[in-house]
């Protein structure tokens, strides 16, 4: 979802749009097929025959569908072969790309294999490093602190990134929206022609990442005392152990939009739960999820003033409940959202 919102918004600013993404190699899908070729017709542990894909391409299956209609992907093979000559610009962001416990090798995320393509601009947009302190080595810091400096603007998602990047990049940034806001509820309805969602009446959505009987049995409580139906916006078994493909599939990214446009009230424990509460403009509660990194959380809910949202695991007992004044989350939305599209317009023309 952010990369097709960020994509949408750069082709709003005129912007031709390709999105870089690896094809994964060729022996590794050698290997797959021979894999589940066995496992499927010599030893009968997988029901049907994936040939080559991996796990991540069958669960999520709804995911690819979503993908290939919506997403102008360019696929390669290496990053040397990537021709810095027909591309004018490269944006990297956003969620959680510098947080080096994600993305391996991590200089790759401040555009290394571009390093040496020149009159081509180089930007970040919503960068996160997800938390809030420095996990990077000696060798790292040196290594992205020099590739950092070739950029020719950077933004980060958290307040807190900008003091990561002045004091162990030496460069100053400044803060921009997740790329999820920088489009309108209604465009992500726009998303739902064609699909046959269902409507959730009446309901109370659940998105977890991290599923726990505490957060269920909190879902449970507010959904009961709202008198709403309790709707899971995710496949709790999407990567539990023993499960079959089939057993895993994750939704349709429409189901999930459905979800959030249909509810009454949203719990959840992730950052993007809270933007898309934020954007249908839902009533939520938050779960801090410490795992994925609170600083994310905290920026997102101070820039909205809503921090009385957040409750901490064990801490579940009371949630606020408390009316939340749209119109003036909506002003600050509209507000920041002027920002970001300024400062890409501004550094990518």
């Amino acid at each position: 979802m952010q990369c097709y919102a960020l994509q949408t918004a750069l082709e709003r600013l005129g912007h031709g749009v390709c999105v870089l993404q690896r094809k994964v190699p060729a022996s590794i899908r050698a290997r797959l097929m021979v894999t589940r070729w066995i496992k499927t017709y010599l030893l009968k542990i997988e029901t049907n025959y994936y040939g080559g894909k991996t796990d991540g391409e069958i669960v999520g299956v709804n995911f690819q569908a979503f993908i290939r209609k919506h997403i102008r992907i360019c696929y390669f093979r290496k990053w040397q072969t990537i021709s810095g000559r027909n591309i004018d610009a490269i944006v990297a962001g956003s969620d959680q790309i510098w947080r080096n416990e994600y993305f391996k090798p991590i200089k790759q995320a401040y555009l290394d294999f571009a390093k040496k393509w020149k009159g081509v601009k180089r930007v970040a947009y919503a960068a996160s490093f997800g938390i809030d302190e420095w996990d990077y080595t000696p060798v790292e810091t040196k290594e992205c602190a020099e590739l950092c400096k070739l950029f020719d603007a950077v933004s980060v998602r958290e307040a807190s990134g900008i003091d990561l990047c002045r004091e162990y990049l030496g460069v100053d940034a400044v803060q921009c929206l997740d790329p999820t806001l920088l489009l309108t509820a209604g465009d992500y309805v726009e998303l739902l022609d064609g699909f046959n969602a269902p409507a959730y009446a009446k309901s109370l959505a659940c998105y977890f990442l991290d599923e726990t009987k505490e957060k269920e049995q909190l879902a449970v409580k507010i959904a009961e005392e709202k008198g709403l139906n309790c709707v899971k916006l995710y496949n709790p078994d999407s990567w539990a152990p023993g499960k079959t493909f089939e057993e895993r599939l994750q939704l349709p990214i429409e189901r999930w939009i459905a979800g959030f446009r249909d509810a009454e009230f949203v719990v959840t424990d992730s950052f993007h739960g809270c933007v898309f509460s934020i954007i249908f403009n839902k009533p939520f509660v938050v779960v801090g999820n410490t795992i994925r990194g609170m600083a994310r959380f905290r920026s997102l809910l101070s820039m909205f003033h809503l921090e009385g949202r957040l409750v901490m695991p064990g801490e579940t007992e009371h949630f606020p409940d408390s009316p939340i004044r749209w119109e003036d989350v909506n002003e600050v939305l509209e507000r920041e959202r002027e920002n970001a599209l300024s400062f890409l317009t501004q550094n990518l023309h």
